[in-house]
């Protein structure tokens, strides 16, 4: 379990009101509640916590009870990017949750150092499975990669137990020649012909 600990905090008031006073509204839901909770965080300390870490699994600390949750929607401001709401599931042990895992690259170093270049094209999956079972990221090597492959979800292997919701087609990275080189390439070709010409406009003097 991730060591991310979210504070919370009950509220009656609206959103904007919560917003204006400093803090970040939010809802926690789940089997590991009664019945949906209105709950509202301190804006720095909660930006500084979600600045940290990708991860979705985390505890969320109510009054005296930590519980294991997710964190299953962030709203955010389109241009500040500050956070405006925030929506935790609740859960426990066998419950069945389904809920984006981040992905986690490694061999990047390895794959750069034969001069290609990575990209990277999913950033998380959805994983479906009992809460105990969700791994805090999925786990992606790189490393052996060559110009033109790509690692597809279909490669992607979880425990038992587990399944990833994504179309199995859906590409995570793949590796690619630096477009600086062919730009230099393209450069170079240019300037070997311009060199070997006469200017437009200009003729060639008679032998």
């Amino acid at each position: 379990m991730s060591g991310t600990v979210l504070e919370a905090f009950e509220r009656t008031e609206r959103g904007n009101k919560t917003r204006k006073s400093g803090f970040i509204p939010g809802i926690l839901y789940g089997s590991g509640l009664k019945e949906s909770r209105m709950v509202k965080f301190e804006t720095e300390k909660l930006e500084n916590d979600l600045s940290k870490t990708s991860n979705k699994k985390i505890k969320v600390k109510l009054g005296e009870d930590v519980e294991d949750g997710f964190i299953k929607e962030v709203q955010r401001e389109p241009v500040s990017k500050r956070v405006l709401h925030i929506d935790i599931q609740v859960a426990k042990g066998t419950d069945i949750v389904k809920v984006q895992v981040p992905v986690a690259i490694e061999g990047r170093a390895a794959l750069e150092s034969q001069g290609l270049i990575l990209d990277i094209q999913s950033q998380e999956l959805t994983i479906h499975g009992a809460e105990q079972d969700i791994p805090e990221n999925i786990v992606v090597d790189v490393s052996n990669l060559k110009v033109g492959d790509a690692i597809t979800v279909s490669r992607i292997k979880v425990r038992d137990g587990l399944k990833i919701v994504d179309e199995p087609t859906k590409v995570i990275a793949s590796a690619s020649v630096p477009k600086e080189e062919e730009v230099e390439t393209e450069t170079e070709d240019t300037t070997t012909n311009e060199e070997g010409a006469a200017p437009a406009g200009t003729e060639t003097p008679a032998e």
